[in-house]
Formats: C-alpha cells, structure tokens, sequence
C-alpha cells in the first residue's frame, strides 16, 4: 500500500518565511541604516528562500 507524498505546509513554506524575513528586514533597515536597501532587500530575499526551503524540507 503506497502512501501519497504529504504536500508541505504552506504557513512553513511561505506564511512563516515572509513574516519572518519581513521583521528581520525591518530590525536591519531601522537599526543598521548604513546597509542600504539593497543589502537589506538581499537579506530579505535569501531569508526567504532558507526559511521556504528549510520548510518544503523538514514539514
């Protein structure tokens, strides 16, 4: 009896990542100003895409 593959959650893979890098992003751009956005914009984007793998992976 084969099991089906169970699909990720969808709060690990995208809910929880966004929120999370979404805070991260705003602690870095209002506590470290000297980044610039597209340093803080990158931290963003590579928060993302850990928290999303990380969660496809691991949920």
């Amino acid at each position: 009896m084969d099991e089906e593959p169970k699909e990720p959650s969808k709060v690990r893979t995208i809910y929880l990542p966004v929120a999370v890098a979404t805070g991260f992003s705003v602690v870095l751009w209002f506590g470290m100003p000297e980044l610039g956005p597209l340093a803080v914009g990158s931290a963003w984007i590579g928060t993302v895409l850990f928290m999303s793998l990380w969660g496809a992976f691991y949920s």
